[in-house]
């Protein structure tokens, strides 16, 4: 599936625009917006496929990233849940240890979002529910079954679905035949950011590469493997 340069721009400033959403630093954010395209290469940009027109193509990529990047802090951070003692203080301290501890707001907002709203308890009353609630330097985590990013449907037609996966296989084996062909350098990062989950930060400290210098030259890779996988999407998709 051929994608337009300006459909990809609007990927990066869709996945951009979600990672301050979601207030990821800076280099989580710059991990995050890489592995979007990348999910989306390996995907063979099924998504694209899906979008039926009925908002823009940018409302319609807004939505599908955001539950990328649910998948994204799941895997960082795993599922948020309320401690005990959030749960039975009530419905406010239950709102302010998830902003606070999941959401990344510092307390001094999140009490300011607290009081903007109906009902809500007064300030000096938050801030010693703040201070009573239990420090969790390490979130509970629930696993998560491995699974693929997948824009699924409420009904998957089986011939569709045959199509989709031998679409996928193809892009798959597109993508490895790219990667052997790369400097033995350049597969080694794409090994340690993609298959061994290492941050990009982590990866720069390894091999002795700038972090700024490593994120532009994992820019060029994806680039490179994309242009590989659209040169070969014509001979896969007329069988």
């Amino acid at each position: 599936m051929f994608i337009e340069p300006a459909t990809i721009a609007l990927i990066t400033e869709v996945s951009r625009a979600v990672a301050g959403y979601g207030r990821l630093s800076p280099d989580d954010a710059l991990d995050f917006c890489q592995e979007v395209q990348l999910t989306f290469l390996e995907s063979g940009y099924k998504a694209l496929e899906r979008f039926d027109g009925r908002s823009s193509l940018k409302s319609y990529l807004t939505i599908v990233i955001k539950r990328l990047l649910v998948d994204h802090r799941r895997r960082s951070l795993g599922r948020w849940r309320a401690s005990a003692e959030a749960v039975r203080r009530g419905p406010s301290a239950l709102l302010l240890e998830r902003l606070t501890r999941r959401d990344g707001y510092s307390t001094d907002e999140a009490i300011e979002m607290i009081v903007a709203t109906s009902g809500a308890p007064t300030r000096a009353e938050l801030w010693k529910t703040a201070a009573e609630l239990p420090p969790r330097k390490n979130p509970r985590r629930i696993a998560d079954r491995k699974g693929e990013h997948a824009f699924i449907t409420s009904f998957e037609d089986p011939l569709t679905a045959q199509e989709e996966r031998h679409i996928k296989c193809e892009t798959s084996k597109a993508v490895a035949r790219a990667i052997t062909r790369l400097a033995p350098e350049d597969r080694r990062l794409l090994d340690l950011r993609y298959r061994q989950g290492c941050r990009v930060q982590t990866v720069a400290a390894r091999v002795g590469i700038p972090p700024k210098t490593l994120y532009r030259r994992y820019d060029r890779l994806i680039g490179s493997l994309r242009e590989a996988v659209s040169d070969a999407a014509s001979p896969f998709n007329a069988g």
